[in-house]
């Protein structure tokens, strides 16, 4: 199931009406961080920043040590 943590999330997140999680995007999140590999193509302003900003997040508030790098391809 999913953790405390990201639940606490996802509820903050409803709480200042920021998003509606749909539950593909519950899908990856969970996914991602059972550690599988996942990729996801959406419409605009379906979450998918939450698909990769929460596993961050979770990985961030279980060690202090970790760290994350963003990559994002550019536009020629």
């Amino acid at each position: 199931g999913m953790s405390s943590t990201i639940f606490s999330y996802i509820l903050l997140l409803r709480l200042i009406s920021y998003v509606d999680l749909n539950s593909s995007a519950a899908e990856a999140i969970q996914s991602s961080i059972s550690g599988k590999h996942v990729a996801v193509a959406t419409s605009t302003s379906s979450g998918k920043s939450l698909c990769y900003n929460i596993p961050v997040l979770e990985s961030l508030s279980q060690d202090l040590m970790a760290c994350a790098l963003y990559i994002f391809p550019t536009k020629v």
